[in-house]
């Protein structure tokens, strides 16, 4: 079943309409206009390891923090003041380089691009694994009849100079140009009594490098359901991101727990391969245009480009096509429940890759209100990189090796909405 299909919590602050966006960021509530958003937002432009731990050791790290857990109140209403405040650059959105630049994210680590692409390889031959993921560019693509096309800059830009430092031509992940920005836990995405996803979602998100080590505008997200291994809730996964919050930024007890934390989902041993959700691209290093790719870990056990998340076809912008979906829609689109079809009366209508023609891109959709335009419209991809949220295409965006940089929108406006979907869990209210 695809992520989807299924239902996200919806938050009295903020409608968790977050599916369109690669970086998962929030819809915004009534008063939260494109306007007042760009107002808030300025030109984002400006602005070996192998530490293999077995799956002992792992059970063990749990034992020790079930057993901290029996000290303290789980449940909504049961934590006592002090367990209350959050540091969100500790616990939601972790970008400090003490610890993207930690050793566990460099070679094979298990923060690093090479250790999470082994840990869903699983068995299966390595070298194709990673073959067929990054040289899906390379080749047009057709699904449901519409054409992704190829964009073979990623052949020059980032393939070739990977190949030349590589041994035999081989893609060398130790040597990949992917290096980590961000580590988010995403508690808004946590589903209502959904086996196997109670916990919401824990990221990597990637930057791409050039072959002078120049960034690229190119980010790659890693997108993993937390899982209810041995009956961990939500609320236990809220106490373990939680318990970040009360140890020094980038020190080694910080990123040892972090370590445990992100281990339980993507980590050896951890299943990561059923854990993830999805894998999402967001680039114009390869061609002007900005475009956004989704990736499933298919039943060959293998990535595959897919149809974008709730995003029709930039063509049918302004379409009357586009108002009777809209209107035929209107409750899910509200709560945050409906599907882009792939086609509708056999015309093609969900978008396979996502274009965004402008930062001030947003829906078009001919008579219907303003508010039903914007709920749709900011869970598009298109429209969450852009107008709708006054951002410039990327939400986590690299920084030429300095922190990674955040839209105003994820700082001022997304942030308090898992702010305080994090204290729900803890019993903070």
């Amino acid at each position: 079943m695809s992520l989807w299909s299924r239902h996200f919590v919806v938050t009295p602050l903020v409608l968790a309409l977050i599916s369109g966006c690669t970086d998962g960021t929030s819809a915004i509530d009534e008063e939260f206009t494109a306007e007042n958003a760009a107002a808030l937002y300025q030109d984002d432009d400006d602005r070996d390891r192998d530490r293999d731990d077995d799956d002992d050791d792992d059970d063990d790290d749990d034992d020790d923090d079930d057993d901290d857990r029996r000290g303290r109140g789980r449940g909504r209403g049961r934590n006592n003041e002090n367990d209350c405040s959050i540091t969100w650059q500790k616990e939601l959105m972790i970008t400090e380089l003490g610890v993207v630049n930690d050793a566990r994210a460099e070679g094979c680590g298990p923060w690093s691009f090479c250790g999470v692409m082994r840990n869903l390889a699983g068995k299966r031959n390595e070298q194709e694994f990673v073959k067929r993921f990054v040289e899906s560019w390379l080749y047009d693509q057709t699904m449901h009849g519409v054409v992704v096309k190829k964009r073979e800059n990623m052949r020059t830009l980032v393939l070739d100079p990977w190949k030349a430092r590589s041994a035999n031509g081989k893609y060398d992940l130790a040597v990949a140009p992917f290096y980590l920005l961000a580590i988010v836990y995403r508690p808004d995405l946590r589903k209502n009594g959904e086996v196997g996803t109670a916990g919401g979602e824990g990221r990597f998100v990637y930057g791409v490098r050039d072959s002078s080590g120049a960034d690229l505008r190119f980010t790659v997200i890693f997108e993993y359901k937390l899982p209810d291994h041995r009956g961990r809730s939500a609320e236990d996964w809220a106490e373990d991101w939680h318990a970040l919050g009360k140890l020094q930024l980038g020190s080694s007890a910080y990123n040892k727990k972090l370590e445990k934390i992100t281990n339980r989902f993507a980590g050896r041993g951890s299943q990561a391969d059923r854990n993830l959700n999805q894998i999402r691209t967001n680039e114009n290093a390869l061609d002007p245009l900005w475009e956004l790719r989704e990736f499933h870990l298919e039943s060959d056990g293998y990535l595959h480009t897919v149809p974008a998340a709730l995003t029709p076809l930039l063509s049918m912008n302004g379409t009357s096509m586009l108002t009777s979906f809209v209107r035929n829609n209107e409750q899910k689109i509200n709560s945050g429940s409906h599907q882009v079809p792939i086609q509708i009366n056999g015309t093609p209508f969900s978008a396979g890759a996502v274009e965004t023609p402008t930062p001030s891109f947003t829906w078009n959709v001919p008579d219907v209100s303003a508010a039903l335009k914007r709920k749709f419209s900011i869970q598009t991809c298109n429209g969450c990189h852009a107008g709708d949220t006054g951002t410039r295409f990327l939400h986590i965006a690299p920084n030429n090796g300095d922190k990674a940089r955040l839209s105003a929108f994820v700082t001022d406006v997304a942030m308090t909405e898992r702010v305080d979907e994090l204290k729900g869990l803890l019993g903070c209210e």
